[in-house]
């Protein structure tokens, strides 16, 4: 498991242990053949009372079977999602170590998939079983959470052939029982079946218990308990005090309840004072060991009357070979508990917190937690739940801090009110992005959470700074769901409102979890609507400082990943790289995987491909799919589906691109994601220009002649594709125009990425109009842009318009600036056959009747930069201290001139270089030997 696990494997192992044997054991062959059958069903279901010998029947059966079992115990801390399922996995890896990884690890991540996902991992795992594997489950009446029950018929609907379950309870689990008996799915053991025979009360009583009975005294104690095994075993205990057996046998009488009190207070009456006072104190106790007892009673040598109690079969279970965990016997302890908190409820109070401080100095606060919430020291379980918080976070289980803060009474609640908004930021961040039923559940838990922090506030007549900062995290809250909705639907205008409304809010915010709101606010704005994310790189850099500083892991692997994609928009592909791995090297240090792995194989993919590594690209791009499915993130899903199609075009795996396609599409109608629809229209484009449907192409181009008219910014990939349209119908003329009238929107340092592949594309349309020389020009000024951080793809993509460019550029080289290895790289990565998307798909094509925008009269073309000047003697000295890492105020104190000076110097270096930044001009500046 994750080595953040929260189950120390001093209280798993008595949980994944069966039970050892008890010294009077039965062998019971009719009913250890009906679990000879469980191999033949996927579910064997044993439902019956508390103390019908289901354990012991269970435990026989393992003692005596041949076929591999793995074993679970349960109690009612185990009624958490994320609890039962880790140790449920435990249990199976007891027998199969190598199933499971991959399931623990969704389980323990700081933003967990569903659930349906991680068992289908398990199902997954659970495919390739060699042997048959029976898993019994204990105790399982402990469970009555929804989600539990839910998942656990979905794992038996699904389970593999080679599995097999074996439950036990003392109740009907809420399973389709009807359904699974009609389909032959199910074997069943009930009370009636687990009755002692008289012939099977014989021999406990005389030959286990070694009680010197006549036969006629044995048969009425069969009648008398009916066959129930604790009421057989209560009363032979009782029997060893009593000189005349017939009077006490004929005195036994009425239900198992009252049958169940007489005998157990004739028992408890005989015992030493002494340990009479041990049993009622440790009843408090799910489960046991010497010291917690020692902790909880007080008792010095506890670890010796355990054992005694053991001796002296006074209902106390091992759990372990090694004896040092036990329990009471559910029913002996229920009495013994019902006494104590009627009779004295402050003590059980007293002694569940005693039980709840040794397992917080224990470190283990996921069992300390529900003892303080039981014994109503609710001032010690929220201090429980501030120090668990941190590791929860993490390890994904803001529901499971939602469900304990929300236990706490009004007055507790208020000096915790702090965590329940943390709990409640956590739930909404996480399921943000997720499949809608998922969101939907999720908000009305923070809408529970909020009205309850509100209802606190109004009890406020003068409002406290404690007070204030609750009510702006509330607004900041709603305001984080508006703004994700607003992402959805492609709102700039309420963006930008709910933007300037977070400035306000976060003033005083001194928590950096809160401050990612208005910075997710601020990424989705500058990159998915403007598409400039580039500008952002100091702000998120600062960001990450911060998150560092903190040590906050989480809003660390965030921000890392909004680096990697503003670097990427950037055109620093190396930077963008490197950061990518980094995030992925935290998220495996911090014990697996989080919703954020997917979008950063997504940087990698699209990385890759720029570099032309398609392997590489597709390999990522495939991993990308996989947690989109395991995540269920909407967006993760619609671009893991229209990527891989994508590439799939490239690739001229064209069969498949239709269904991706169409089911992207229909995601994002039922998903309502207005935003991520560009990318489905985008991949249909290119497809159609792939397989040659011109007449679609050109049809798709008349319908969007709106992108003509007006800039949106949320469009520019779409206008691209309306180039490249244009270009491969030979409609150079309206390609040029297009790309004239948007040159300035196209031109930007906020988007290199796509200002390269502006200029490619400008390239091509003036090469295909006949204007050599200006397409050279262009293209220059692409290749300086694109050589330093490595792009090739957006060459080859463009066709062969680019092609022609690049090779006269090499064989006629006119600028010094220019380095003709790459040109060479990009040519070489050209395919020999020109089949590929681009300028060049259908050379014949006649133009269609499209709308022509013809340049602006009095327009001219933009200038080109070609950065031949050489650097002057000063700019040299300013050159060297910027490869040292110099700022400006650095510049000038050393070269003794004013700020205003140095920035000149630096600019004009970044214009003589072709560079966007100080560091591609040094990176040039050594590749031309100035440095």
């Amino acid at each position: 498991m994750s080595n953040r696990s929260s189950f120390p494997m001093a209280l798993l192992l008595p949980k994944v242990s069966p039970p050892r044997l008890p010294a009077t054991l039965i062998v019971r062959e009719r009913l250890l053949m009906t679990l000879d059958r469980a191999l033949m069903v996927p579910l064997t279901l044993l439902s019956a009372p508390a103390g019908s010998g289901k354990t012991t029947l269970l435990r026989a059966w393992v003692a005596r079977t041949s076929q591999s079992v793995a074993w679970l115990s349960l109690d009612e801390l185990d009624n958490n999602p994320t609890r039962f399922w880790t140790v449920l996995i435990a249990a199976l890896r007891t027998r199969l170590p190598e199933i499971g990884q991959n399931s623990l690890t969704m389980l323990s991540s700081p933003e967990p998939p569903p659930l349906t996902t991680i068992l289908s991992a398990l199902l997954e795992d659970m495919l390739h079983l060699a042997e048959p594997l029976v898993l019994i489950i204990d105790d399982y009446h402990s469970i009555n959470e929804p989600a539990i029950q839910e998942g656990l018929i979905f794992l038996l609907e699904h389970l593999s052939p080679h599995l097999h379950l074996v439950l036990a309870s003392r109740i009907n689990p809420p399973f389709p029982l009807a359904r699974w008996r009609l389909h032959g799915q199910v074997e069943e053991i009930r009370h009636k079946d687990l009755r002692f025979t008289q012939e099977e009360t014989g021999r406990f009583l005389l030959e286990s218990m070694h009680l010197p009975l006549a036969e006629e005294d044995v048969k009425r104690l069969a009648e008398r308990t009916e066959g129930w095994i604790a009421g057989l075993q209560l009363a032979a205990l009782a029997l060893r005090q009593h000189e005349d057996i017939a009077a006490f046998v004929q005195q036994l009488s009425g239900s198992h309840r009252l049958l169940l009190d007489y005998v157990q207070e004739e028992i408890l009456a005989r015992q030493p004072a002494r340990i009479q006072r041990f049993l009622f104190q440790v009843s408090v106790l799910t489960r046991m060991n010497a010291s917690l007892c020692q902790a909880v009673t007080g008792e010095a040598d506890c670890q010796q009357m355990l054992e005694t109690l053991e001796v002296s079969n006074l209902f106390l279970v091992p759990l372990d070979e090694q004896q040092l965990w036990y329990r009471l016997h559910d029913l002996f302890r229920g009495v013994l508990l019902a006494r104590l908190q009627a009779t004295e409820p402050a003590l059980a109070q007293e002694l569940q917190s005693r039980a709840a401080r040794w397992y917080g100095e224990q470190g283990i606060l996921q069992e300390a937690i529900p003892y303080a919430v039981a014994a109503a020291d609710y001032p010690l379980a929220a201090m429980l739940m501030e120090q668990a918080a941190e590791e929860l976070w993490l390890s994904g289980e803001a529901r499971t801090v939602y469900n304990w803060v929300m236990l706490l009474p009004d007055p507790i609640f208020q000096k915790h009110a702090r965590l329940a908004l943390d709990a409640a930021f956590r739930l909404q961040d996480m399921v943000n992005q997720s499949i809608e039923p998922l969101r939907t559940r999720t908000q009305f838990q923070v809408e529970a959470t909020i009205a309850r922090v509100e209802a606190v506030l109004r009890t406020q007549e003068t409002p406290t700074p404690s007070a204030r900062l609750l009510q702006r995290r509330i607004e900041l809250l709603r305001a984080g769901r508006a703004a994700f909705d607003a992402v959805s639907a492609g709102s700039s205008h309420m963006l930008q409102q709910l933007w300037q409304e977070m400035q306000e809010l976060i003033e005083d915010e001194d928590d950096i979890s809160w401050r990612m709101i208005p910075l997710a606010l601020t990424f989705w704005m500058s990159e998915s609507l403007q598409r400039q994310g580039a500008n952002l790189v100091p702000q998120f850099l600062e960001a990450k400082h911060q998150a560092s500083r903190a040590d906050n892991r989480l809003v660390l692997i965030k921000v890392m990943r909004w680096l990697t994609h503003i670097y990427a928009r950037a055109g620093q592909l190396h930077l963008a790289y490197n950061e990518c791995q980094a995030a992925l090297d935290l998220i495996e240090q911090i014990g697996g995987q989080t919703a954020q792995t997917g979008y950063l194989h997504y940087y990698r993919a699209c990385i890759y491909y720029a570099w032309n590594r398609m392997d590489e690209a597709l390999g990522a791009a495939q991993t990308l799919r996989e947690f989109s499915h395991i995540w269920q993130q909407v967006d993760q899903i619609i671009v893991g589906q229209t990527y891989s199609a994508w590439l799939s075009v490239i690739s001229g795996e064209l069969d498949v691109v239709p269904a991706m396609l169409t089911k992207a599409g229909e995601i994002v109608q039922q998903q309502q994601f207005a935003l991520h629809s560009f990318r489905v229209t985008v991949v249909q484009v290119w497809y159609w220009l792939k397989t040659g449907d011109l007449v679609a192409a050109r049809s798709w181009a008349e319908r969007e002649a709106a992108l003509l008219e007006t800039w949106d910014a949320k469009r520019k990939e779409e206008f691209m594709t309306l180039i490249r349209v244009y270009l491969a119908l030979h409609q150079h003329e309206q390609a040029l125009a297009a790309l004239q009238r948007f040159s300035t929107e196209l031109d930007q340092a906020g988007d290199s990425s796509s200002r390269i592949e502006f200029l490619a594309l400008w390239a091509a349309a003036y090469q295909q109009a006949g204007e050599a020389e200006r397409a050279r020009e262009v293209a220059i000024r692409a290749l300086t842009i694109s050589e330093p951080a490595g792009y090739v793809r957006v060459y080859v993509d463009v066709g062969q318009p680019m092609q022609e460019v690049l090779q006269s550029l090499l064989t006629n080289p006119t600028n010094s600036m220019i380095a003709l290895p790459y040109i060479s790289k990009l040519l070489a990565a050209f395919p020999s056959d020109h089949a590929h998307v681009g300028a060049d798909v259908m050379p014949n094509a006649s133009p269609p009747p499209a709308q022509i925008l013809k340049p602006e009269a009095g327009s001219q073309h933009p200038p080109l930069l070609l950065p031949n000047e050489p650097l002057t003697r000063r700019e040299e000295e300013v050159l060297r201290l910027l490869a040292q890492g110099a700022t400006n105020q650095g510049i000038a104190r050393q070269l003794v001139v004013s700020l205003g000076t140095a920035k000149k110097h630096v600019a004009g270096i970044l214009s003589k270089l072709g560079a966007e930044n100080r560091l591609q001009a040094v990176a040039r500046a050594r590749e031309r030997s100035l440095l």
